[in-house]
């Protein structure tokens, strides 16, 4: 990814020395800006040497993020969403800031997914599934703005897999809720 414009927003990358990657793109909060956000952080992701099942799950966890951001931070009339992505060894991690209305994820109850379809709730299921598809998801807001930092592992040929098992999510500092990879998507659904 070249230090080039991207449509709708501006985009850069920095190499460090330590061969950190690091590449930003700051775009209008915009529905029809979600398609740019997917491609900068899918090359993002394929250039940090994520597999492509990776590479879906941190797409799918940004574009709801991002979805969400413009929806309720931004109530639809705008604003700018700063992304940066950053691969550092085996840790693939997107930011996201925003400066929209504060979101606190603790106000989100736990969706039923196992409640019958007519029964359930409609919505709310956006930091459900990021928590499922990312190792790492963290909240953090401010006056004057809002930060979402979520990690994914890429570690050899395990990268992106969703085994079986309990990890670990981890939000604002303190530890989170315990969830099964397989929870949320089963394979047969997946890339």
């Amino acid at each position: 990814m070249k230090g080039q414009k991207a449509p709708g927003g501006a985009k850069k990358e920095q190499a460090s020395p330590n061969k950190r990657r690091v590449c930003e793109l700051t775009v209008p909060g915009r529905l029809e800006d979600l398609a740019t956000i997917c491609e900068f952080v899918g090359q993002a992701a394929q250039q940090a040497g994520a597999s492509k099942r990776a590479i879906f799950d941190i797409q799918l966890a940004v574009d709801e993020a991002c979805t969400n951001i413009i929806e309720h931070a931004y109530g639809g009339d705008g604003g700018e969403i700063c992304l940066r992505c950053e691969c550092d060894g085996d840790d693939f991690e997107v930011v996201i800031r925003d400066q929209g209305r504060p979101f606190d994820p603790q106000a989100v109850p736990k969706p039923d997914v196992k409640a019958e379809l007519d029964k359930r709730q409609e919505g709310g299921l956006g930091v459900y599934f990021m928590r499922c598809l990312m190792d790492e998801v963290r909240f953090r807001f401010d006056p004057q703005s809002n930060e979402l930092r979520m990690v994914k592992r890429l570690k050899g040929g395990d990268q992106g897999s969703r085994k079986s098992g309990d990890r670990e999510i981890r939000e604002s500092g303190k530890q989170g809720i315990r969830t099964q990879r397989g929870a949320c998507f089963p394979d047969s659904l997946i890339p």
